[in-house]
């Protein structure tokens, strides 16, 4: 019932030796997976039976994603899945990508007695295919094949679909456990393969037939390796690190700003005409703070439109309520600095209330909106400034904003009852409205000062701390170690 290579090591298979990690196995090596497919296909099942061999015949509907731990030993390696157990609805499909983005493994769940969850299958593995980790293990599942019916999906051609896709394929049972351990097994198994010394996995996701390293080619001369250097900079535009024997040194380990590469003196092959590498290169540098912002707050009180507002110009009486998190982007310049604001906008049900934390992870700002008109969303700001604390890094800066302040005649909230609760708590605060667009820049362009006090602070810690001067950058001047080595090719 399953496509599994039979060369893995017994003691990577189930029922062989192989199994959970305990605590003195050592550091268990980290692999995210995402199980992805339709509503009702027995995805969190599936993550139940393995992680803690239980099974619900009623189990609940997942909202946004569920996630679970367990750590298992393949090929005397301990692996820890981190499971991320993904919602099947239609309209949480948008969300997925933030789940598998990163994510070295997948198992795309299907329903044997449901075709139509089938064919859902297939468009999740092509999504995969394009978008996600070109090295991602991928394993067609399908799942429910216990149950005997005259609706059931055709196995030949779910296993060529799978074989054709190049990969792993296996019908389960997460009721009768039947198969369920062995996908992890094997993705375990596979992943281990690929990380192996001299093991390179060229012939598609999660195949298991590994051909060997393809071989590396080879810079000939100085002044090629002059010309790659060049190339390199142009396509990428940016230069985030730079070794300190090629270029400078940087003012610090901590702080490494984004060089932005002027190359509109450069030909096309990388080199100026008829000169020497670098030889008459202009270069702008600038950098650029990405700052991630967060906004939290109860349902309706306006953190979309004021996104929106901020981030597009535009605001609409009705929107659409928020399902997980919605994704802003806007860069401004204060001071002199160049800021790239990243907001991501929340869900303020409670059922999404988990996911938060989730979101908070790198963190630099976190907004608290209220409904000015709202007296109720107000009340809330205190329990959810307490999941803020608890969840964000501890350097996150907190601004407190009353939205909807155009709404005077509404008004439930005073201005001086906002200023007196965020001084109690150090907290930024202004009201805004996103409808007017009051305020709204001010808030972004007082997070940006915010920051910047923060890097100066910093920069002057660091500077009587550090003997490493402020970097001046020249590579019109780069003098390389002279090393002796032998020509590669005829002169």
């Amino acid at each position: 019932m399953n496509d599994w290579n039979s060369s893995a090591p017994p003691n990577s298979r189930p029922g062989s030796g192989g199994g959970s990690v305990g605590a003195g196995a050592g550091k268990a090596k980290q692999i995210k997976l995402v199980l992805l497919g339709d509503s009702g296909v027995g995805k969190s099942s599936i993550a139940l039976r393995f992680v803690r061999g239980e099974f619900n015949e009623n189990g609940e509907t997942t909202i946004g994603a569920a996630y679970l731990t367990k750590t298992i030993n393949c090929q005397g390696c301990p692996i820890k899945f981190d499971i991320w157990d993904t919602a099947g609805q239609e309209r949480y499909h948008s969300l997925a990508p933030m789940y598998y983005r990163g994510a070295p493994a997948a198992v795309v769940v299907y329903d044997v007695t449901n075709v139509n969850s089938y064919n859902k299958a297939t468009v999740w593995v092509k999504e995969l295919m394009q978008q996600a980790n070109a090295m991602m293990v991928i394993v067609l599942a399908g799942n429910k094949a216990d149950m005997v019916t005259d609706t059931r999906c055709n196995n030949e051609e779910a296993r060529k679909f799978a074989a054709e896709n190049k990969l792993l394929f296996a019908e389960t049972s997460a009721k009768t456990g039947m198969n369920v351990d062995d996908i992890f097994f094997q993705i375990g198994n596979v992943i281990a393969r690929q990380q192996s010394p001299g093991v390179n996995d060229r012939e598609g996701r999660g195949n298991v037939k590994l051909t060997k390293e393809e071989p590396k080619g080879r810079i000939c001369c100085g002044e090629s390796a002059y010309n790659l250097f060049i190339s390199v900079c142009i396509s990428l535009q940016r230069i985030s690190i730079l070794k300190k024997q090629a270029i400078c040194s940087l003012t610090t380990a901590k702080k490494r700003p984004l060089l932005f590469l002027n190359t509109s003196r450069i030909m096309d092959n990388g080199i100026t005409n008829g000169n020497p590498p670098f030889s008459g290169l202009s270069y702008d540098y600038h950098e650029v703070m990405k700052i991630k912002v967060v906004t939290v707050g109860d349902m309706s009180v306006g953190k979309t439109s004021l996104a929106v507002r901020y981030a597009k110009h535009e605001f609409m009486e009705t929107y659409n309520e928020t399902i997980g998190a919605s994704f802003y982007v806007r860069t401004i310049e204060v001071s002199g600095k160049t800021f790239l604001f990243q907001i991501w906008d929340t869900a303020g049900q409670e059922r999404f209330r988990s996911l938060v934390p989730m979101y908070l992870r790198d963190a630099k700002v976190a907004i608290l909106v209220y409904d000015v008109t709202s007296r109720e969303s107000f009340d809330s700001v205190s329990n959810w400034l307490k999941d803020l604390l608890n969840s964000s890094p501890t350097t996150v800066k907190i601004a407190l904003v009353g939205n909807k302040m155009d709404l005077s005649d509404q008004r439930e909230v005073s201005i001086e009852t906002g200023k007196y609760f965020a001084s109690q708590k150090n907290l930024a605060f202004v009201e805004t409205s996103a409808k007017t667009g009051e305020n709204v820049d001010r808030l972004f362009t007082m997070l940006a000062e915010m920051m910047l006090v923060d890097a100066d602070t910093l920069g002057r810690q660091t500077s009587s701390d550090s003997s490493i001067s402020s970097p001046v950058i020249d590579v019109r001047n780069v003098r390389f170690p002279n090393k002796t080595r032998k020509r590669c090719c005829k002169s």
